[in-house]
């Protein structure tokens, strides 16, 4: 298992057959290269679980706040 923040290594991996990848569908839209892999849709929905992370004990702006305050109200499934 290779986990990469950068979609090119990713694909470069791919490329070189040396494994499969699941990556954001917007990657398989904008592809035009002389290596194309095959890009195959997941059925369902696959979820994410995001927190909010910020240091407790510094100053938060109040921009910060209404921020937080925003994602806090957010609904979690669409």
């Amino acid at each position: 298992m290779f986990e990469s923040s950068n979609i090119e290594t990713v694909q470069a991996l791919v490329a070189a057959g040396m494994g499969i990848a699941l990556v954001p569908s917007m990657i398989s839209r904008n592809q035009q290269r002389e290596f194309t892999p095959a890009y195959l849709p997941l059925k369902g929905h696959p979820s994410r679980t995001l927190v909010i992370a910020y240091r407790h004990d510094r100053y938060l702006s109040k921009a910060a706040e209404a921020f937080i305050q925003t994602l806090q109200q957010v609904p979690l499934h669409h």
